[in-house]
C-alpha cells in the first residue's frame, strides 16, 4: 500500500434510499489515523462522502453537524475524491462488500 493512500478498513452496506453504506478509513500518511463511521451516498450520478455527524432540527428542518472536516473547500473536495477512489477499489476487490466489524479498542497501550 502506498503511504499516501487511504485504506478502507471496514464497510457495511446500507439499504437506505441514497445512503449506500458506512465505513472506516485509515490514513497512513497521518500516522495511521482512523476515522470511523463515514457515510457513502449516491443519488443518480452524484456520489459523496460525509464525515461522522449528529442531526439537529432548525426551523423545522433536519440538519447535520459534521464532527470533522477541513476549513478549505478545495482540500475537502480532494480528500473526498481520494476516499471515493479507495472505496471504489475496496468494493471492486471485496465481492461481498463487507468486512469484519472492527474492535473499538485493543490491548495495546495508548502511545501518548
Amino acid at each position: 500500500m502506498n503511504k499516501d493512500s487511504i485504506e478502507i478498513t471496514f464497510y457495511k452496506p446500507s439499504d437506505h434510499q441514497y445512503r449506500k453504506g458506512s465505513f472506516n478509513i485509515k490514513v497512513p500518511k497521518w500516522g495511521n489515523f482512523i476515522i470511523r463511521e463515514l457515510s457513502y451516498f449516491q443519488k443518480n450520478a452524484q456520489r459523496w462522502v460525509a464525515f461522522p455527524s449528529r442531526s439537529y432540527e432548525k426551523d423545522g428542518k433536519k440538519k447535520y453537524f459534521s464532527f470533522n472536516g477541513f476549513e478549505d473547500a478545495a482540500m475537502t473536495k480532494s480528500f473526498q475524491e481520494k476516499i471515493l477512489e479507495a472505496l471504489d477499489e475496496y468494493l471492486a476487490n471485496n465481492s461481498q462488500n463487507t468486512s469484519q466489524e472492527p474492535t473499538l479498542f485493543d490491548d495495546e497501550p495508548v502511545p501518548f
